[in-house]
């Protein structure tokens, strides 16, 4: 099961720069809520001290002058890995983003057995590196004998 869906792929690969993001599938930005002043017609709360009335709200605010903590990463990678149903909800531990990037190579090496297009999606600049992600077992190599053995005859 992918774990963005199906219309972020799409998305990204026409550049739909026009496509509707939710907050949780984009890793890029550091995020900060606080309490703060706002407008009134924004406000949560209203509060009234002598004749001014002062509007409070929880306000988010990315920052994009530094990445992601650690941790930040990892509690998205368990919320998109929770939102497609792979893991029970408010699990946080034993989900290796890591090992994410380790199936996606392999699986794309699978199905296309062509390690260059994995070093590709990987961004390794030795394909050495990229021959470690790609684990094949004995199985891999039976299906890549069949398949030859049926584009001879």
């Amino acid at each position: 099961m992918p774990l963005p869906d199906k219309t972020l792929w799409l998305a990204l690969g026409r550049l739909d720069l026009e496509a509707q993001w939710r907050d949780d599938d984009w890793l890029l930005y550091r995020q900060d809520t606080r309490r703060m002043r706002v407008d009134v017609e924004e406000a949560e709360e209203v509060l009234t001290i002598g004749k001014e009335r002062i509007g409070y709200a929880n306000v988010t605010r990315r920052f994009h002058d530094r990445k992601p903590s650690g941790k930040q990463a990892h509690r998205w990678w368990c919320r998109c890995i929770e939102r497609v149903g792979l893991i029970p909800e408010g699990t946080t531990s034993g989900v290796n983003m890591h090992r994410g990037r380790h199936t996606a190579a392999t699986e794309l090496r699978r199905s296309t057995h062509d390690l260059r297009l994995t070093q590709l999606l990987l961004g390794h600049a030795d394909i050495r590196s990229t021959a470690r992600y790609a684990q094949l077992d004995t199985a891999d190599l039976a299906q890549a004998l069949l398949e030859l053995q049926e584009g001879e005859s």
